[in-house]
């Protein structure tokens, strides 16, 4: 239960409709509560209607072909990528999973469904309507539960029975299938709470069916029955609880996602059509609704960026193999994400992380979501697009299991292609500029990413960071200074009121307080206003210069504005940071660096950095009081965290000035020549 200044800060953010419709959704959840207790489940007919595996025909096969399509996936796996899947079977095999900070983490024998195996937490199943996957201390952090209950792992099992042909993986999914049935009655815990997770498991049920099919294996006519059945109830239940107004955010575009899949490989649920027309009809709204004209998300937030790339581009094909055409606005929203990607992925393979990033993804395709190359590279096959297909680095094996090779081979080039220059680039809707010079992943490569976009959507912007006028940068394609990432949601309060803070960012904090003001962990209140004042990207050196204006609420305002100058010709990267105030202020100016990069101070306000052999030297403002934080036990600063839940030692420059009159910073990164 949250506290009750939580529910009047969240009563603001909505719309009197909005509010309307949760009044309406407390009554239905009292209803629903009472049948649950009397014992009704709807359309119990599916777990009697006589229906078989075999006997029923899929609306659609999630490979490019169901006959001889095997043979083309064994020869366009690599032997090292069908070795990676083997090992990743076999570890699901020993009810074993990896996924954020657990390795290979033993999930019981059988597997315990309802556990948070970090925390040691677990609750027993209770209606939904009574369980609150907030509370940590009762059920452990919902996110920890949530995730081996996806099923990815069964389309990992899946793929192995197919490629392998080996009949003990087809036997492992049907086995974790019939446990999760046998602990998951139908509402009841944490794991029939969220429609965004019955959308995402619904999408890895029907894969791993599927696969199942074309590997020749099946469940008995009993268990296929109660897999059907909880299939439906999920739809059902998402049709019913779709997202609305301020929540409607990638949450909204998941669960249509996994109707419109579901619906579409189940022509015979009851209302299948009616279903699947209207989940398609909501994504058709969301994806121009949440994502900027120029590519970008509008939750600006890169991790949920890829996340929701998944759900659209696998809802296209769904749509293409049953015979459905998405809209001319669709496809040219979507083919605009993938360049927006491809524009983040010239500086360097890993891509400069923005907002909040929980690792999630819709299928295993063999490859990491954060894989720039798998994700540019599915871009290029689903549009055709040589401009896509140049950005690639590395062709994956894995885009066999979403495309044919007809498709792929004639956008793969032969040879190795020749680097591309980098340049600069305005994304002017979302207030995201790139500043670049050199060639891609060349010695002289720079890359600066600044932001001047709003916090996040909608009335909570619940997963944008306070992070105006901040920069990334990339040097020979590496990542040197970084966001510092978001670590947690649910489990370590005081760390995601800090990873998601101003200071956590290469950016300015006035009097130790952040740009924007959180009111709770997915809620902002008071938001800081960016814009961009200019950019000149054809100049002999590109610059942009930004402001907002999340000081000017204090009793003193403070103005504050900054401007990124490129200097080409002598690598350089020249960063001004300007105040105005008429009273006394505390400035504080972060650098977060990348872990891998080594940090040697030189003077007191001169540092050396380096990354496997990529040179650079940092000269702040001599003006400044410099602290080198370094990660340790008991601080924050310092560290960073490249995954969820996972936290890398690190280096954070801190630079502090006090000001009571107009101030003007300057600050310099210089790329050195490689020894």
């Amino acid at each position: 239960m949250q506290p009750l200044s939580w529910y009047y800060r969240r009563l603001r953010t909505m719309s009197p409709a909005e509010v309307a419709w949760r009044a309406r959704s407390v009554l239905r959840d009292a209803g629903d509560l009472l049948r649950l207790l009397a014992g009704h489940v709807p359309a119990r007919h599916l777990l009697s209607d006589g229906s078989t595996f075999a006997s029923f025909t899929p609306g659609f096969c999630v490979l490019p072909s169901r006959t001889g399509y095997r043979e083309q996936l064994l020869a366009r796996l690599d032997p090292a990528a069908r070795a990676r899947l083997q090992k990743k079977a076999d570890t699901v095999c020993a009810n074993r999973l990896s996924f954020f900070d657990l390795d290979a983490q033993f999930l019981g024998d059988p597997v315990d469904w309802h556990a948070d195996h970090s925390a040691g937490k677990r609750q027993e199943p209770r209606p939904i309507q009574l369980t609150d996957y907030r509370d940590f201390d009762r059920v452990g952090d919902c996110k920890l539960v949530w995730e081996p209950n996806r099923h990815h792992q069964l389309v990992v099992l899946a793929q192995a029975a197919l490629v392998t042909g080996e009949p003990r993986y087809a036997a492992k999914a049907l086995e974790l299938l019939e446990s999760w049935l046998d602990q998951n009655p139908f509402g009841y815990g944490m794991n029939w709470k969220s429609p965004l997770e019955l959308g995402i498991r619904l999408i890895n049920w029907v894969w791993t069916l599927d696969l199942l099919r074309l590997a020749g294996a099946q469940p008995g006519d009993a268990l296929w029955r109660r897999v059907r059945h909880a299939a439906y109830l999920m739809c059902r239940e998402i049709a019913r609880k779709y997202s609305r107004g301020s929540s409607s955010n990638n949450h909204l575009i998941g669960e249509a996602a996994g109707v419109f899949v579901a619906a579409s490989y189940f022509p015979d649920f009851p209302r299948a059509a009616a279903l699947r027309d209207q989940a398609l009809a909501i994504l058709e709204t969301e994806i121009l609704a949440q994502s900027y004209p120029d590519g970008c998300t509008r939750e600006q937030a890169s991790g949920y960026q890829l996340f929701v790339l998944q759900f659209f581009t696998i809802c296209m094909l769904v749509a293409e193999r049953t015979g459905q055409r998405v809209s001319r606005a669709w496809r040219e929203r979507l083919h605009q994400q993938y360049r927006f990607v491809k524009a983040l992925a010239e500086g360097g393979p890993e891509l400069p992380w923005f907002g909040d990033k929980d690792d999630g993804y819709v299928l295993d395709f063999g490859e990491p979501v954060s894989d720039s190359d798998m994700t540019v590279a599915t871009g290029a096959c689903l549009f055709g697009d040589p401009d896509l297909a140049a950005g690639v680095r590395r062709w994956p094996g894995s885009l066999a299991w979403l495309f044919d090779g007809a498709t792929v081979e004639p956008l793969r080039p032969a040879a190795a292609p020749e680097a591309p220059p980098l340049r600069s680039r305005a994304f002017r809707d979302s207030g995201w500029y790139l500043l670049q010079s050199g060639t891609r992943d060349g010695a002289d490569a720079l890359s600066v990413l600044f932001d001047c976009g709003e916090l996040g959507f909608g009335a909570i912007a619940a997963h944008g960071h306070a992070d105006a006028l901040s920069f990334t940068l990339r040097a020979a394609g590496k990542p040197i200074f970084v966001d510092a990432g978001t670590y947690d949601y649910f489990t370590y309060p005081e760390a995601r009121d800090y990873f998601r803070s101003t200071r956590a960012h290469n950016t300015v904090e006035i009097d130790g307080r952040s740009q924007s003001e959180a009111s709770g962990p997915f809620m902002w209140a008071r938001r800081a206003g960016a814009r961009c004042l200019e950019f000149l990207p054809d100049a002999p050196a590109p610059s942009v210069r930004g402001m907002h204006d999340g000081y000017a609420h204090l009793e003193d305002p403070v103005g504050v504005q900054r401007s990124i100058t490129l200097d080409t010709a002598a690598r350089t990267v020249r960063i001004r940071d300007g105040f105005t105030a008429g009273a006394r202020h505390t400035a504080k100016v972060f650098f977060h660096l990348d872990g891998d990069v080594r940090v040697q101070q030189v003077d007191d306000h001169c540092f050396a950095l380096e990354h496997t052999g990529t040179r650079l030297e940092l000269r702040l403002d001599p003006r400044l009081a410099v602290t080198c934080c370094r990660a340790r036990e008991g601080q924050l600063e310092g560290w960073i965290s490249k995954r969820y839940h996972v936290l890398t030692p690190s280096v954070t420059l801190v630079g502090e000035v006090e000001l009571d009159a107009p101030l003007e910073l300057e600050h310099e990164i210089r790329l050195l020549p490689q020894a």
